[in-house]
């Protein structure tokens, strides 16, 4: 994945350390006794493509650097794919998965969609089955926080590397559109009450947002503006309804090591050193360059193509595409509402 300065409008006020050549001076660091990881320049001098052993290890490297106060931009997971005797390769996962099995067709649909193919089931007794599934590593990416909706948090989900199978071609994934802040502000309660009915958000009252920042999901396939900033009108006529009692739904957390929130398009994840929010939102102007061309035609991202390499027994990640790292909490940022999403995973 891709790793820089932070360039969104809130940047340099919370971290200490928000230059490209401390940036750079602690991904060198990192690679010190760990063999695992690889750094590589890119085409801008302010962002780095890393590649590592998967989302986990990426995630707990720009969480160190979050609580060491950095102010960073950072990619979604992108696997490395192979070219073996002429034709694109991509690292596969086998999957175990331990459900009740009332949900069997639910995760079998979620799996499918993923171009999973399942080869065995076996019942455990007292109404639990395994199953057992081959899934392109990309497929996985954003896979466990669906899973644990879809089974109501009862089921277990285990992958590990099973090798490399030819490109499978486009994943589709649940499509959901974002909710936007229209102006540059705070967050009010008053406004996320209005909100909350029809999206679930990822910041809550007294967060600071700036236009075009997502600030949560929409229930439906389109965007959504809205003004999160809205304050309740003041006036001197008494109301019995006026003071009544208002329950906001808490933010819903994003957790860096999970995928991308929102699927489907380009976003910047923010992250500050010591406001550690939920995740606070994305910029879909978010400023990008040209991006390369992705396997079988697909409109690159912003950064660099994955190179096919391997980093030792298992396929190495890295990301083209553009995502903005506060250290105090994470946010998705829009790149661009028109190109398509290329082909990403993880292994």
């Amino acid at each position: 994945m891709t790793v820089g300065i932070n360039t969104s409008p809130l940047a340099g006020r919370d971290g200490k350390k928000v230059t490209a050549r401390l940036v750079k001076g602690r991904l060198d660091q990192g690679l010190i006794g760990n063999v695992s990881l690889r750094v590589h320049n890119t085409e801008r001098p302010d962002q780095w493509e890393v590649q590592g052993r998967g989302e986990l290890q990426l995630a707990v490297l720009v969480e160190l650097m979050r609580r060491e106060g950095f102010e960073l931009t950072v990619g979604k997971p992108q696997v490395l794919t192979r070219t073996i005797d002429g034709t694109l390769h991509e690292p596969v996962e086998r999957v175990s998965v331990d459900i009740p099995d009332e949900y069997l067709g639910a995760v079998t649909q979620l799996l499918s969609q993923r171009r999973g193919r399942m080869e065995q089931v076996l019942p455990q007794g007292e109404g639990w089955v395994r199953m057992d599934w081959r899934v392109p590593a990309r497929g996985l990416i954003g896979v466990r926080t669906e899973f644990m909706t879809e089974t109501r948090g009862t089921g277990v989900l285990n992958h590990v590397f099973d090798g490399w199978d030819p490109w499978a071609g486009e994943i589709r994934t649940r499509q959901s559109g974002t909710i936007v802040a229209d102006r540059t502000g705070v967050a009010t309660g008053y406004a996320i009450e209005q909100i909350q009915e029809r999206a679930t958000l990822f910041i809550g009252p007294g967060a600071e947002v700036y236009e075009g920042m997502i600030v949560g999901e929409n229930s439906r396939a389109e965007d959504m503006d809205v003004n999160i900033c809205r304050e309740k009108k003041v006036t001197n006529i008494r109301s019995s309804t006026a003071e009544d009692f208002v329950k906001l739904v808490p933010p819903e957390a994003d957790d860096p090591g999970a995928g991308p929130r929102v699927r489907g398009r380009r976003r910047v994840r923010g992250s500050h050193p010591h406001r550690r929010a939920p995740a606070q939102g994305a910029d879909r102007r978010h400023p990008t360059g040209p991006g390369p061309q992705g396997p079988q035609g697909t409109p690159g991202l912003t950064g660099v193509t994955a190179p096919g390499g391997l980093c030792g027994p298992r396929a190495s990640v890295a990301c083209p595409v553009w995502l903005s790292f506060w250290p105090s909490a994470g946010s998705w940022i829009r790149s661009g509402s028109s190109a398509r999403s290329a082909p990403s995973g993880c292994c």
